[in-house]
């Protein structure tokens, strides 16, 4: 049976599971202390990449394999793997979905985009970036839930993931794409602005994958065009409201049968028909709280300044 949760609610804002749940404890982020990991263990065996040999650490806790591919250290090694471990009782709270156990995880030196993918014989594979020495850590919860939540329409999958993120860290300030803005205010700015982008448009493959997080150059956006970052944005925004309104049970039928390449209208398209106006609607009226996106956006970095000045040009 869904739960119905008052729209725009981010502390409630996932569908909780009518079954017993793990125990929290208090430890670091707040969720599990290595009490409540259970076995954990570490070695070093021999890793070969790209023909090159190198040691590599391995740490194994109860759900977790993590490997040290990298210029990370054992301490590091061992704190992902503590905060993967909470971040995945968080998450099984929220999500009525089991998770695979064991994940494997590898840390890897390069200034690649965290992504999952299938594992070698099976199951998924989280691989994070690790870059002069500081582990992609707030990329952590996101990757993870797609592993929990498994692949379908590119849309939903980065919209689930996304918005679940939030709803278990609102405040994170690291955190792609809405760096501790709530989703919902930041697509407010988007249709109040005039930069809003329609869902049949967002919810394409291409929306998420034609440049890494936004493109650096002004020149190189056009009216109508997707930034990817906004895409993750309205895309977790509807899913958000999508399971506040309609329901877990008809928004997971719906992400099984979508497929991960295309929108997919066969499936998506009525979803997209029937409810995108009326969240629309419901964001316009709604009173949210929006901060300029330069108070928001880290600004340092220059793709960024420009969707801050973008974004707060009107």
């Amino acid at each position: 049976m869904p739960i119905i949760i008052a729209p725009l609610s981010y502390a409630r804002a996932l569908p909780q599971p009518n079954r017993v749940t793990m125990p929290r404890a208090t430890y670091g982020w707040g969720y599990a202390g290595w009490d409540r990991i259970g076995p954990r263990r570490a070695h070093t065996t021999l890793d070969t990449v790209g023909g090159t040999t190198r040691r590599a650490e391995i740490v194994t806790t109860t759900n977790f394999v993590v490997q040290n591919r990298s210029s990370a250290t054992i301490e590091q090694t061992r704190a992902v793997a503590e905060q993967l471990e909470g971040h995945l009782v968080a998450l099984t709270q929220r999500l009525p979905l089991e998770a695979p156990s064991p994940i494997q995880v590898r840390l890897i030196d390069g200034g690649f985009i965290p992504h999952a993918a299938p594992a070698p014989g099976g199951g998924m594979l989280m691989n994070i970036p690790v870059v002069d020495g500081n582990v992609a850590k707030d990329s952590l919860l996101h990757e993870l839930i797609h592993v929990v939540s498994g692949f379908s329409n590119v849309g939903l999958m980065e919209g689930l993931a996304v918005h679940a993120d939030q709803a278990i860290q609102p405040h994170n300030r690291g955190v792609f794409p809405a760096f501790g803005q709530s989703v919902d205010a930041w697509t407010k700015m988007f249709i109040d602005n005039g930069h809003y982008v329609p869902l049949s448009r967002v919810f394409a493959a291409k929306a998420f994958f034609t440049d890494a997080h936004a493109r650096p150059n002004a020149s190189e956006f056009s009216e109508g065009d997707v930034f990817s970052w906004q895409a993750y944005i309205e895309a977790a925004s509807f899913v958000r409201w999508l399971l506040d309104n309609v329901g877990w049970e008809e928004f997971w039928r719906v992400y099984q049968e979508a497929s991960l390449t295309g929108p997919n209208y066969a499936v998506i398209g009525p979803l997209l028909d029937a409810y995108e106006d009326v969240w629309k609607a419901s964001l316009s009226q709604a009173s949210i709280p929006v901060l300029p996106a330069r108070d928001v956006l880290p600004v340092r970095d220059p793709k960024f300044a420009h969707l801050a000045a973008l974004m707060d040009s009107e």
